[in-house]
């Protein structure tokens, strides 16, 4: 009967401390759950903001419009009866002199459009 006081709350003691050592552990692994669920949930936004750009972006791309632009301005086709004309926009410093000093001189609209044209 000694034994039996005695063991009862330590028998008590012990299946409260492992019930509590359980249940922590399911807290934390439900914490840990949550915070990766929600780490996915971000990821998924991004994700699913990220397909709706590129879709739209696939929708630009797909137009007439910019196929043609694009066939122009980076493999320099053209339609039938134009004329492609590339400009180099690298000077040196003597032809920018040249260029304006040229410029000051000119004075009216007329001279300006010849001198675009012709250069002279």
């Amino acid at each position: 009967m000694f034994l039996k006081k005695k063991f009862l709350p330590f028998l008590f003691l012990l299946g409260s401390i492992v019930t509590i050592i359980s249940l922590s552990r399911s807290v934390i692994r439900t914490y840990r759950r949550e915070s990766r669920l929600s780490n996915l949930r971000k990821e998924v936004a991004l994700a699913e903001e990220k397909i709706k750009e590129l879709s739209q972006k696939v929708q630009e791309q797909e137009n007439d419009q910019f196929v043609e632009q694009q066939a122009r301005d980076k493999l320099n086709m053209a339609k039938p009866g134009e004329k492609i004309v590339i400009v180099n926009k690298e000077q040196t410093s003597q032809e920018q002199q040249i260029l304006g000093q040229a410029t000051e001189n000119l004075n009216t609209n007329l001279a300006k459009w010849h001198y675009l044209f012709f250069g002279h």
